[in-house]
């Protein structure tokens, strides 16, 4: 990851790690299906689009198949929506397990239930920087796979302000999920992710310590938000930057959402390869936090 100090004039820091990921399920096409549809293989004990559910992020985030309670009515507490009903072909092994980690699916089941699930099926203009709105597949049993299944359930939650990094927490989601979508597009900044940092923003970035940074109500006027996104100029197999060139990159990319002089800009950059070369992800993450200020108005 690629550390910054504000971009007018100031010096520049960089420290180069693995990224941080963040969960996304925003690219790729969507196949919809009711539940009964030709294609998705045995059917007994499928989801359905519309059902409603109560699950911890945490759990939701671990678990590939379902392993909670059954499906609740809408109108009890529940914390995730079932808003697409996904197919996952072309898969032919009999399990969607990976065979390095049998907890977790292969790659290639992976992509393709992410694929399936794109927010954008429930939210169509949903931005970039609108995380708070989480996307979660399930897949089916691992017994029910064997026997053919190839559904995959595509949920939606909300992340709730206030928590840890490393305890999100899941909002109770209304009645009817119109109402979540049209939050969405009533308030621009309902979804969008912003921490609350306990060190100052000019030390570390917002990722930095996830049992004491918040996430935070963008509306707010937080620490750091979320702001935009870029490419790093490195082809993917090249050598990867060096702690000066990585920096370089950011400052290109990031500098430009800090919009003032009391903006300070802090870039994630791409994993590198265990060869140190430039991967297929070359994404640099922008966050922009408020530096702060000592009593002549200067930067701390």
């Amino acid at each position: 990851m690629a550390a910054n100090r504000q971009p007018h004039g100031a010096r520049l820091a960089v420290c180069l790690a693995s990224a941080i990921m963040l969960i996304l399920a925003l690219a790729g096409c969507s196949l919809i299906f009711p539940s009964n549809a030709s294609g998705l293989g045995p059917t007994t004990g499928a989801p359905k689009r519309g059902e409603c559910w109560d699950a911890s992020n945490a759990n939701a985030v671990v678990w590939v198949d379902w392993e909670g309670h059954k499906a609740r009515p809408c109108s009890t507490s529940h914390d995730l929506y079932t808003y697409a009903i996904g197919m996952i072909s072309g898969i032919t092994s009999t399990t969607w397990a990976s065979s390095t980690n049998p907890s977790q699916p292969s790659d290639a089941v992976q992509t393709k239930a992410e694929n399936a699930c794109t927010l954008k099926t429930l939210v169509p203009g949903l931005k970039w920087t609108e995380q708070l709105l989480r996307g979660y597949f399930f897949l089916p049993s691992k017994s029910a796979w064997a026997d053919g299944a190839r559904w995959v359930r595509c949920d939606a939650g909300v992340l709730a302000h206030g928590t840890t990094l490393a305890q999100q927490a899941l909002v109770k989601l209304p009645a009817s999920i119109s109402t979540l979508v049209s939050e969405g597009s009533s308030d621009p900044l309902r979804f969008d992710y912003c921490i609350d940092s306990q060190v100052p923003a000019e030390g570390a970035g917002p990722l930095a310590n996830d049992d004491f940074n918040l996430v935070a109500d963008c509306r707010d006027d937080p620490e750091w938000r979320l702001a935009g996104r870029g490419t790093l100029p490195e082809a993917v197999g090249s050598p990867f930057p060096t702690a000066a060139n990585g920096n370089a990159d950011a400052q290109k990319v990031c500098s430009t959402f800090a919009a003032t002089a009391g903006d300070t800009w802090y870039a994630y950059l791409p994993p590198e390869t265990s060869d140190a070369t430039v991967g297929t992800n070359r994404e640099i993450t922008c966050w922009v936090g408020k530096l702060e200020t000592n009593d002549s108005g200067g930067a701390a």
